[in-house]
């Protein structure tokens, strides 16, 4: 399964990272740093990762030039919204 990602502002090489699981508190997330493409960040989860029964939830880590962390989508000012996207199968 290939993800990608536009950022609007360029960010630091190597800084932006794919976190996925299967939508599963038992499992730790798999981490994969994206690779870059202009403004676009392209990574890809194993096919057979993806070919489970439980749905996959990812995000995005997108660390800045000044070193500063951001998580997409990441919470609301509320804290009420899902962190995460999920896909089910």
């Amino acid at each position: 399964m290939s993800l990608s990602l536009t950022v609007a502002r360029p960010v630091s090489p190597s800084v932006v990272r794919l976190h996925y699981r299967h939508v599963s508190q038992a499992e730790r997330y798999q981490t994969v740093d994206m690779k870059q493409d202009g403004g676009v960040y392209q990574a890809a989860i194993p096919a057979e990762y993806v070919s489970s029964r439980f749905p996959l939830q990812y995000f995005f880590e997108v660390r800045t030039e000044s070193g500063h962390a951001t998580l997409f989508p990441g919470l609301n000012t509320d804290l009420t919204n899902q962190p995460y996207f999920v896909v089910h199968a």
